[in-house]
C-alpha cells in the first residue's frame, strides 16, 4: 500500500474540505482499484488555543467526516514522538517532542494554523513517506491513480512554480533573523520558486531524506526567531529552546520575526509562513543534493528537473494546473479566514523594491544588479490553503 496524507489545523472541516475528503479518496483509491492508504492528520484548535469548541468535540467531528471515507485520523499533538524520532542531527533538546507541540499551540493562537501544516507535511513525510496535498490543489473530474504510474517511481518531487525566476534565500547555518542577515552576500544561496501545494516522496529513498532534512531545518529556524527576540528584547521566554520548549512570554514591539508572526496587522505576517517552509525545504534538498563541501549549500542547477513537477501558468481565476498528477490548484487564501482578498505579497514588494515580483505571480523578475533585497522571496502563501 503506498500512504497519502491531508492534513487539516483548525477548528470544524468546512463542507467543501469535506468533500475534498471524498474527491482524492476516488482519486486515489484503495484495494482493490488502488494501493492507496489514505491518514488525514489533525490539530485541533480547541477552546485552549482560543477556539468555539474542545479538542475532543473537533476529533469526534473529524473522525466523523473522514472515517467512513476510508481514511484514519490521526492527531499530530499525540503522534509528534514518532515524527521527531528520526531528526538525527537535531540536538537533543530541539528534538523534545514537546517543543514541537509547543511551536504549534504558539502557531495555532496566532492564526498560524499554515505553519502547522507545512511543518506537518515535512515531519509526516519525514517518517513515512507518501504523496499530500493541500485541500485546494484538487484533483480532475475523472482522475484516479492506482498508484503505479511512472511519477511515483520518483525519490520526490514537489511543484515549480517558475524555473527562470532566481530566489535568494539564507541557509538555515548562516540566518540569525537580524538585520545583518540580508547584507552578508556571502551567505546568500539562490533556488527557483517552488512550493509545497502537492508533494511526492518515495519511501525509503532521498526524498525521506530530504524531508527530514527540511524538518529539521523548519525547527532550528524557530528557536533562532526565539534567540533573535530575546536578543533584540521584543520578548523573554517563559521556556526556551534550550530546556527544549518553546514557550513565549509578552512581546513589547513586535518588531522580531516571531513577534510579526503574532501580528496579523504587519504586512509581512502574510509572508512569514511561506519563507519558513520553502526556505526550510530549500535546506533539506540541499543536504541531500549539494556534495560540494562548500559552506553554503546550494542545489545544484541540474538537480532541480529531478526534484520538481513543472505546473501550467497561473490563470485569470488564479487557478495553477500539475499535469503529471491531473491535479488544479485554487487559490483560495481560506487559512487567512477572509482576509486579503488579492495577494498582499505584491504591495509588500512593490513597497520594498520597486519593479520586483513576489514568488508564484507567474512572472519572473530579473536579480538585482548590485547588492540582496531585504527580505528574502516568500512562497505565494497568498495562496496556500491548509
Amino acid at each position: 500500500m503506498v500512504d497519502r496524507h491531508s492534513f487539516w489545523a483548525g477548528e470544524e472541516l468546512p463542507e467543501r474540505n469535506r468533500q475534498d475528503l471524498a474527491r482524492n479518496a476516488a482519486a486515489y483509491p484503495g484495494y482493490p482499484a488502488g494501493n492507496w492508504n489514505h491518514t488525514l492528520w489533525v490539530h485541533p484548535r480547541g477552546t485552549d488555543l482560543g477556539g468555539s469548541k474542545s479538542a475532543e468535540e473537533l476529533m469526534a467531528s473529524y473522525r466523523a467526516a473522514a472515517e467512513p471515507l476510508g481514511y484514519t485520523v490521526k492527531d499530530l499533538r499525540a503522534e509528534a514522538p514518532a515524527l521527531v524520532e528520526g531528526l538525527r542531527d537535531l540536538p537533543e533538546n530541539l528534538r523534545n517532542p514537546q517543543m514541537l507541540t509547543d511551536i504549534w499551540a504558539f502557531e495555532m493562537r496566532n492564526n498560524g494554523q499554515i505553519s502547522v501544516k507545512d511543518s506537518a507535511v515535512y515531519l509526516v513525510q519525514g517518517a513515512y513517506g507518501g504523496g499530500t496535498s493541500d485541500f485546494s490543489a484538487r484533483p480532475d473530474e475523472g482522475a484516479q491513480f492506482s498508484g503505479a504510474e511512472e511519477v511515483f517511481d520518483r525519490d520526490f518531487a514537489v511543484p515549480m512554480i517558475n524555473s527562470n525566476a532566481a530566489i535568494y534565500y539564507l541557509p538555515v547555518d548562516h540566518v540569525t533573523y537580524s538585520e545583518d542577515d540580508m547584507d552578508n552576500d556571502d551567505a546568500i544561496a539562490e533556488a527557483p520558486q517552488i512550493d509545497i501545494w502537492a508533494t511526492w516522496v518515495k519511501p525509503g529513498s532521498e526524498g525521506q531524506e530530504i524531508m527530514r532534512g527540511a524538518s529539521e531545518s523548519m525547527i532550528t529556524r524557530y528557536a533562532k526567531m526565539a534567540e533573535a527576540s530575546v536578543a533584540q528584547g521584543d520578548v523573554t521566554m517563559v521556556l526556551g529552546p534550550e530546556q527544549g520548549r518553546f514557550v513565549p512570554g509578552e512581546f513589547s514591539t513586535l518588531a522580531s520575526e516571531l513577534g510579526k508572526k503574532t501580528n496579523v496587522a504587519d504586512p509581512e505576517w502574510a509572508l512569514l509562513p511561506g519563507q519558513l517552509a520553502v526556505h526550510s525545504l530549500y535546506d533539506g534538498i540541499a543536504k541531500v543534493d549539494d556534495r560540494s563541501g562548500r559552506s553554503v549549500k546550494q542545489v545544484p542547477d541540474e538537480k532541480w528537473p529531478e526534484r520538481t513537477l513543472e505546473t501550467g501558468p497561473l490563470g485569470a481565476d488564479r487557478t495553477r494546473s500539475l499535469p503529471a498528477l491531473n491535479t488544479t490548484k485554487t487559490y483560495e487564501a481560506s487559512w487567512k479566514q477572509g482576509r486579503e482578498p488579492v495577494n498582499p505579497a505584491a504591495a509588500y514588494y512593490a513597497a520594498q523594491s520597486p519593479g520586483m515580483n513576489p514568488r508564484g505571480q507567474g512572472s519572473s523578475y530579473s536579480p538585482p544588479q548590485t547588492g540582496i533585497p531585504r527580505s528574502p522571496a516568500s512562497s505565494n502563501n497568498s495562496g496556500r490553503g491548509r
